[in-house]
């Protein structure tokens, strides 16, 4: 899980630097790049919350 959310987050870091002037002048926002490693929650309690929200 660690290397897929390192590469998440270079590929969007490098989205970021090549194109994130374009995303924020088309979309008025600017792109988020994650830091990791991200937050994890159980499954059973990701459930729960995914349930909740519909």
């Amino acid at each position: 899980m660690a290397f897929e959310e390192e590469m998440l987050a270079h590929a969007l870091a490098r989205v970021a630097v090549v194109h994130g002037h374009q995303i924020t002048e088309t979309s008025g926002v600017s792109l988020p790049v994650p830091r990791t490693p991200f937050p994890r929650s159980p499954l059973a309690e990701a459930t729960v919350l995914l349930r909740k929200r519909g």
